[in-house]
């Protein structure tokens, strides 16, 4: 890559300059002489340039990166979750998970603080429902203005018997957090 020197378009334009002497002032001499002194040449500073340029590129890829690296990850997380929850919910409503639970002591209180399986595993997906909207939101995974919705939803449901006492027997398996929340309403 052949570069343009800027000495000699300097060394022409002084040449120019002398011819109108009477016109040059002394700041547009000494800055001249400095353009002339630095003798800068393109083609030695555009690879300084384009590494410049390039590091900065690069630099804010690998944020970039990170960011998306991390938003998938809790999309992940957040897809298992509904899965796992799901799977849950469709075990549990089985006549035959029922049986089982009801010879299990502690189900069996469980179950008896409603009148039906279905009411309690009713329950119990709605609170789980609300916790992981919860942690959305304090992750802020959440759009801030959805979330008076579901907490609205909350208080409604911990207003009803059968919900809050499913709830006070089960609340010691949810997150510290999420008891303090719901404690609240």
């Amino acid at each position: 890559m052949t570069g343009i020197n800027l000495n000699s378009i300097f060394f022409h334009l002084k040449f120019t300059f002398i011819r109108y002497e009477n016109y040059i002032t002394q700041e547009h001499e000494d800055k001249l002489k400095v353009l002339l002194e630095n003798d800068m040449n393109l083609s030695e500073i555009s690879p300084i340039i384009t590494i410049g340029i390039l590091a900065a590129l690069f630099g804010m890829s690998l944020l970039q990166f990170s960011s998306v690296k991390r938003s998938m990850r809790l999309q992940s997380e957040q897809q298992i979750y509904a899965r796992v929850i799901e799977t849950r919910m469709k075990l549990e409503n089985t006549e035959a998970f029922t049986r089982i639970a009801k010879e299990n002591e502690l189900f069996a209180e469980r179950l008896a603080l409603v009148d039906s399986p279905d009411e309690y595993y009713t329950v119990v997906a709605f609170l789980d429902l609300i916790e992981f909207l919860f942690y959305l939101y304090k992750t802020k995974m959440m759009d801030t203005k959805l979330w008076p919705r579901w907490k609205a939803l909350a208080e409604t449901l911990i207003d009803m018997p059968k919900f809050r006492k499913v709830w006070e027997k089960t609340k010691h398996v949810h997150n510290s957090d999420f008891i303090e929340f719901m404690d609240s309403l």
